[in-house]
């Protein structure tokens, strides 16, 4: 124990002496320096991890932000198709949240201000759940839209089916209502012709008849009589055949009625697909697009 003291009291006089003769109050030694260095080292050393972890996940910021700008984009292409398709668009608030706010406020291109690395972490966690939901939202908007289409395939090719003929319909019946009426003024001018030519039959009837009674040759006076008979029954033949038939045209079923009877149809359909259209809109779905349906 005296031999340390000893020690100890010869080490504290070599430090002053060596401090005297340096002119400073304190005197480092090897040990303290190496202990310093290894300390300074490891300092060093932490604090370049730490700015390579930083610039990294600036980096990574860097990355989601034009990912989300690329997302963004994408949604909006999306939107902007089933609006040119004829399709109901429903817009929701999305992806609330105080803390994505403020992500969403800040410019999407800027460089973070903060070299606080949990900070950084902590909005690059927000930007990739934003991303995520997202690209959720997006998976479910592309599903619920293709399995719209499968539902309603066959129901659209029906409809659309039913107004090509309806269109079909409507053309061959005004073709066929021009070429009836066309039919009836014909038969209408043959009628008032047969008509008169019945009343000149019947003159030249009565006319001929006068002759056989005052006529001194009685054969050709009945045979001239025998032939206005026969052209008076042509012509009441003639008469009565165009009037059945003038009467069938009449009676048959107005193609005009017919063609508003089919078109009458496809208002219903329309009303139908409209009010599908407002049920699909009034129900709590995300955003996305409702055809037609009845």
């Amino acid at each position: 124990m005296l031999e340390l003291d000893n020690i100890e009291t010869l080490v504290i006089s070599r430090r002053r002496e060596l401090g005297e003769r340096l002119g400073k109050d304190e005197v480092v030694t090897s040990v303290q320096y190496r202990t310093l260095l290894n300390k300074l080292r490891n300092k060093t050393n932490t604090y370049k991890r730490k700015k390579t972890e930083m610039e990294q996940l600036k980096a990574e910021q860097q990355i989601l932000e034009r990912t989300l700008e690329l997302l963004e984009e994408r949604f909006e292409q999306i939107k902007e198709a089933n609006q040119n398709e004829g399709r109901g668009v429903i817009e929701i608030d999305r992806l609330n949240g105080a803390a994505i706010n403020s992500v969403n406020q800040r410019p999407k291109t800027a460089k973070p201000d903060t070299t606080d690395v949990e900070g950084l972490k902590r909005m690059v966690k927000q930007i990739g759940e934003q991303i995520n939901a997202r690209r959720d939202e997006v998976t479910r908007l592309n599903a619920e839209i293709e399995s719209f289409h499968l539902e309603n395939k066959a129901k659209n090719e029906r409809f659309y089916s039913l107004k090509a003929e309806l269109d079909a319909l409507e053309e061959n019946s005004l073709k066929e209502r021009r070429e009836s009426e066309e039919k009836i003024e014909a038969i209408e001018r043959k009628l008032v012709e047969a008509r008169k030519e019945l009343e000149r039959s019947n003159s030249e009837m009565q006319r001929h008849k006068w002759l056989l009674e005052n006529s001194s040759s009685a054969e050709q006076a009945e045979y001239a009589l025998q032939q206005l008979e026969r052209q008076r029954n042509d012509c009441t033949q003639q008469i009565t055949h165009l009037e059945r038939e003038l009467a069938n045209l009449a009676g048959r079923t107005d193609l005009a009625e017919q063609t508003l009877m089919w078109q009458n149809l496809l208002q219903m359909f329309e009303l139908k697909l409209q009010l599908k259209r407002n049920v699909k809109k009034d129900e709590p779905k995300p955003w996305g697009d409702r055809r037609s349906v009845f």
